[in-house]
């Protein structure tokens, strides 16, 4: 269970949809005591595989072949079926501050779910270039905001969530978080 979340304060003064380029969010996770299950109470980057996240280089999008540009988007479509789902096509842009992929079958629950590209179908390893922010009602489509090296915003929410030692963690009960100011 995460300690607590980071978000930008943008995400926290605006509603839908003025505040999508900023739908992400990073989770503390403590080394202690926050992982059970299968048997296993050692440390979650210990139990699951890592995904990094990309903020320095943009995500292929090539318009005319789409193995290039192949993005996998992962979550739990809990409105429409409680199992972990995946959708894997080439993505494109929809509007100035998201990523799209045009024919994902996510739907509500899978928010916040890693976007990676690329991804070896072998190990599930890749880096996070985005996350499931949002859809349109009644047809196929998931968008993602930018991560990338234009948006600094994501960055700084990410480095507001590596605290400098454990101790500095605030004490919460997983349902707050830390609003930080980004440019």
């Amino acid at each position: 269970m995460p300690s607590y979340g980071v978000v930008d304060r943008n995400w926290t003064i605006r509603t839908f949809p003025d505040n999508i380029q900023w739908d992400y969010a990073f989770y503390i996770v403590d080394d202690v005591g926050a992982h059970s299950g299968q048997g296993s109470e050692e440390q979650l980057e210990d139990a699951v595989q890592e995904l990094s996240v990309d903020f320095t280089t943009s995500p292929i999008v090539d318009e005319h072949t789409s193995d290039a540009d192949r993005s996998y988007a992962l979550g739990y479509s809990y409105s429409d079926d409680p199992n972990f789902m995946y959708c894997a096509e080439g993505m494109s842009r929809q509007g100035a501050v998201n990523w799209w992929l045009p024919n994902c079958g996510l739907s509500g629950g899978a928010s916040g779910g890693p976007w990676v590209q690329p991804m070896s179908e072998g190990t599930g390893a890749g880096p996070i270039i985005s996350v499931n922010s949002w859809g349109f009602t009644g047809s196929p489509g998931m968008a993602g905001p930018l991560l990338d090296q234009n948006n600094s915003s994501a960055l700084c929410v990410y480095l507001g969530a590596i605290p400098a030692d454990m101790s500095s963690i605030p004490e919460t009960d997983g349902d707050e978080g830390v609003v930080v100011t980004c440019p």
